[in-house]
């Protein structure tokens, strides 16, 4: 006597196979990879609905400058752990000129989270752009977080998607050498 197949069991299957690959993609993501961000991509402009973490009167002023800019929201878990290691970014080169910007595509709705999200980071000291969908549409973002150097030229150095990222220190020497 031949034995079919049910559809409950190549249901299973089908599931299965789903989980793998979307558990692969994931692993994937967070452990950080290079991003399909083109070196020498112009930095689009900063549109923002609002700043938070800014002194009063702010304004992001890039030009002649080495900029970073942070990708991230207050939901995404590798965004949160990414938050120490690059307050150590910060701190090591905000002095030698760098400026550093974080961009989340939240919304007006979500500031208040932002703020309590930031204020219980003592480390979290750079600007903070929410509302940014303008500079999340005007690249091939893949994903978050993602970091991204800027020369002084205002062209793209070097971007990496994911939490462990390697080489933005790197990327910044190197940004920093280049001539203004």
């Amino acid at each position: 006597m031949e034995k079919r197949a049910n559809f409950g069991d190549s249901f299973g299957v089908i599931l299965l196979v789903i989980a793998i690959v979307g558990g692969v993609w994931m692993l994937r993501g967070s452990a950080g990879s290079s991003s399909a961000l083109k070196v020498g991509t112009p930095m689009p402009p900063l549109g923002v609905d609002g700043w938070l973490n800014v002194p009063e009167g702010f304004a992001f002023e890039p030009a002649g400058k080495v900029v970073v800019v942070d990708l991230w929201a207050t939901w995404c878990g590798p965004c949160r752990a990414e938050i120490p290691r690059l307050a150590k970014v910060v701190e090591k080169y905000r002095p030698l000129g760098v400026e550093f910007v974080g961009l989340t595509s939240e919304s007006k709705r979500d500031v208040q989270r932002i703020e309590e999200f930031v204020a219980a980071r003592p480390e979290f000291t750079w600007p903070v752009g929410w509302g940014a969908m303008e500079f999340f549409d005007a690249l091939p973002i893949e994903g978050i977080p993602t970091v991204i150097v800027f020369g002084r030229d205002g062209k793209l150095r070097w971007s990496a998607v994911g939490a462990g990222q390697t080489g933005l220190e790197a990327a910044l020497d190197a940004a920093l050498a280049e001539a203004g």
